[in-house]
């Protein structure tokens, strides 16, 4: 390398204004959004919604269940966006939902508040 070439090298770990990514921290627990908390709907195959995670998410656990403990879920998938379309037809009753972050090394968010909602008859 030259002396020119040497002299304009930098000192500084990173360019001004630039913040490098900090992978130490989990993602954020992810906020539902559709259906809203105790919805009722006729659709057996509703559309789920929440807000993406902060920090560096890669995938999304969401876990559908009759029983608010998630004992034996209906639908337990993973997603790489915030949203999904429950596959397989939901029977009329109250069904539970939530959602969790799981980034690039594994770590993982805290699972999001439990939300209900209804298919009708």
């Amino acid at each position: 390398a030259s002396q020119r070439s040497l002299s304009q090298l930098s000192t500084k770990p990173y360019p001004d204004g630039y913040k490098p990514r900090d992978y130490s921290k989990p993602p954020s627990r992810p906020k539902l959004r559709l259906p809203a908390d105790e919805a009722t709907t006729d659709d057996t195959t509703p559309l789920l919604k929440w807000r993406r995670s902060k920090g560096y998410p890669v995938s999304y656990r969401v876990q559908i269940d009759d029983d608010d403990d998630f004992s034996s879920p209906e639908a337990d998938v993973e997603r790489t966006r915030p949203k999904w379309v429950v596959a397989e037809p939901l029977a009329p009753g109250t069904y539970y939902w939530r959602v969790r972050a799981e980034d690039a090394v594994g770590d993982l968010s805290k699972w999001s508040r439990v939300w209900s909602f209804t298919v009708a008859p």
